[in-house]
């Protein structure tokens, strides 16, 4: 596997397409509630659309 320096794994700093990066846990924490909050949030917001169109149409 890679080797670690100061910068982190080798693999990631030489990668040729940059498909790797370091991803810090507390970063990673905070994705995953975003990603959470917004699943929740998604069908609110598609029932205040609908409350919307419903009352354009009165």
């Amino acid at each position: 596997m890679c080797a670690f320096s100061d910068e982190g794994p080798a693999c990631v700093k030489v990668c040729p397409t940059d498909a790797l990066h370091l991803v810090e846990e507390d970063s990673l924490e905070e994705q995953m509630k975003a990603r959470r909050l917004d699943s929740v949030m998604e069908p609110m917001t598609s029932l205040d659309d609908l409350s919307t169109l419903t009352q354009e149409r009165k």
